[in-house]
């Protein structure tokens, strides 16, 4: 597996579009809105994407069990 930004990762709100940054400040990625005939939520996809390290961690102690 590769390395990745540890968490946590927060979204920032108040930045177009809604940017994801890691706890040392670094951008991890840009959550844009888009409506492909379903209204999808910019602000719903970045926090899922905020939360995937603390996902990743689950599921590795999952697979330690």
């Amino acid at each position: 597996m590769s390395g990745h930004t540890p968490g946590p990762w927060n979204p920032q709100s108040e930045s177009k579009p809604l940017r994801i940054v890691g706890s040392d400040g670094s951008v991890i990625c840009d959550a844009y809105r888009y409506n492909s005939g379903v209204e999808i939520s910019g602000a719903a996809n970045s926090r899922l994407l905020s939360s995937a390290p603390c996902l990743l961690a689950v599921l590795q102690e999952i697979v330690e069990y």
